[in-house]
Formats: C-alpha cells, structure tokens, sequence
C-alpha cells in the first residue's frame, strides 16, 4: 500500500512538474511553473525514499525528473551572479527600490525608515492603498518627483519616486495599475520606467494583461529599466512574454522574493517564489539585485544597482 501511494504521488508530482513547462498552451500550466522548484525537492525526497526502499528503477526516475527541474529553476534564479554584466570602471552608480508594500501592512513607519536608511535614487512601489497615503507622503522631501497610478479601488495602486526629474510626456497608467511608464532624465538622458504589478497567471489573468499590454510594451523605448510584482516566477511564460513584446533583458540570480502570509517572510529567499522581477534594456546595465529583509509584507524589497552604460 505504501509503496503504491508512493507512485500515485511520484506520478502527480512529475505530471505537475511536466506541465509547467507548456505554460505557452494555457495560464494554467504557467501556475504549474511557479512551484517547479518546490517540485522538483519533492521528488528529490521521494527518490531518497524510494533508494532506502530499494525499489527497482524508481530512484533514478525519480532523481533525473528531480535534477530537471533543480536544474531549471536553478539556473534561472538562483545559480550565478545576479544582473547582466559587471560595472564598467569610471561610471557612477544608480539605485531602484522595487518593493510591494502590502496595502494593510502594519509597519508602515519601519518601512518608510528602511526606505529612507536605503536611500535608493528610485522608487517603484505597488499596492499602495488609502492606509499609506500619510506614510508616503514623508517621502516627500526626498523625492521631489513621483508619478501616481491611482488605485482601482481602495487598494492596489503603484507609485514611482525618483529623484531624478520625470518627464510629463512618455507617462502610462494601464487599468488596475498592472503596469505603469514614466520617463525620467538621469544625467540629461531619457530613460522609460516601468511599475508592474500584473495578477496570478491562472486563475486571475496576468496573461491576459500582458496580451492586452503588448502594444503599450512595444513603444516602452530604447533604453528602459522595469520592475514589481509580476506574481509570475521569472521562468514563466508570462514574464518572457512581457520581456519579448517590450525587448528586455530579466535580470536573475536573486532567490525568493514571495511567501505566502501564513509563513515568515523571511523563508522567502529559499522556499519562496520569484515572482518580482527587473528588467532592462539598452544603456541600462544591471551591476547587482539583492533582496531586503522582510518588513510586514508577504513581499521581500528589492535593491537594484545599475549604471548607465
């Protein structure tokens, strides 16, 4: 009996692992991709189990699907250094603190300490809601400049601050603030920022959102740096679709940025999903994308150095 649920349950975990690849079919097996890491451990312990029990063949089987799909998430998020080449000498050095705020988080005060001890030259916040409207506000001084997309009801609304002059021109807010451009001058040059924050692939529809967006992502501009919560993994077919239709480049080798509420946040970078991602293109150099400690959202905060090349 034991070892017949051992197979049902080995065949269930290399069917869901399997399907997370064909996520270019239907949103649903992109909700598949989103756990291929957590999948893939899955039958790495079955196949230890099933070596201990010296089942024919099965440990192998096992082991191979297992290495499969280490190897995917892993290579794309979580071996090698992050970003998409090394600083060159004799450029100075910007930063962007890409972080969904949760639109109930109790810390608000601690977040806009970390935001400000961080002191990053931009910011781009989702699910910001009528709760923080005080809390940013202090940011005020800070960042001179900010560009709104307003929230669709009381919460999840996206705000980008930067201390850098934002042009009025260029700016884009697509419904229920899935993503937003704003064009800011660094250093006299133009550079398109994006604000994301799409839904879960299936059964909500980001997909949907990007296809709807494709248009919009193909005027994005030459050089361009994009970041949030795209609440799809950075293996997904929904974060390639997105890059494809705007040219850029997803920058990897960060971890977990997400854990689900009932679990500390700080398990994130480990056991958690990738699912806020940056982007770039152009003269936008990525030197480095580390995460934050956790501050009362189910979100971890990213930090992103780059240059402009």
């Amino acid at each position: 009996m034991f070892r017949l649920a051992l197979l049902f349950l080995s065949l269930g975990l290399i069917a869901a692992l399997a399907f997370g690849f064909l996520g270019a079919l239907h949103p649903a097996f992109d909700t598949f991709a989103h756990f291929r890491w957590h999948l893939a451990l899955g039958l790495l312990a079955l196949g230890i189990v099933a070596l201990i029990l010296r089942i024919p063949r099965a440990p192998l089987i096992l082991l191979v699907f297992a290495a499969l799909g280490i190897w995917q998430s892993g290579a794309d998020n979580r071996i090698g250094e992050p970003g998409a080449g090394a600083a060159r000498a004799g450029n100075a050095g910007y930063s962007l603190l890409s972080f969904n705020l949760r639109f109930d988080n109790p810390d608000r005060s601690a977040v806009v300490a970390m935001i400000l001890a961080t002191d990053a030259d931009i910011l781009t916040l989702s699910e910001t809601s009528r709760l923080w409207q005080d809390a940013l506000e202090t940011l005020d001084d800070r960042y001179p400049y900010r560009f709104h997309c307003p929230e669709w009801s009381r919460i999840g609304g996206t705000m980008t601050f930067s201390k850098f002059p934002i042009r009025e021109d260029g700016q884009f807010c697509a419904d229920y603030a899935a993503y937003s451009k704003a064009v800011v001058e660094i250093g006299g040059r133009p550079v398109s920022l994006g604000n994301v924050h799409l839904r879960w692939p299936w059964p909500a529809s980001g997909p949907r959102q990007v296809r709807v967006l494709q248009g919009e992502l193909g005027t994005i501009g030459e050089d361009a740096l994009v970041a949030g919560d795209f609440n799809a993994t950075v293996w997904s077919d929904t974060a390639a679709r997105f890059a494809r239709f705007a040219g850029l480049q997803i920058a990897r080798g960060y971890g977990g940025t997400w854990m689900h509420k009932l679990l500390s946040a700080d398990l994130a970078p480990v056991l958690g999903l990738p699912i806020d991602l940056v982007m770039h293109k152009g003269v936008v150099e990525i030197r480095s994308v580390r995460t934050l400690p956790a501050i009362g959202s189910d979100h971890l905060p990213l930090l992103v150095e780059f240059d402009l090349q």
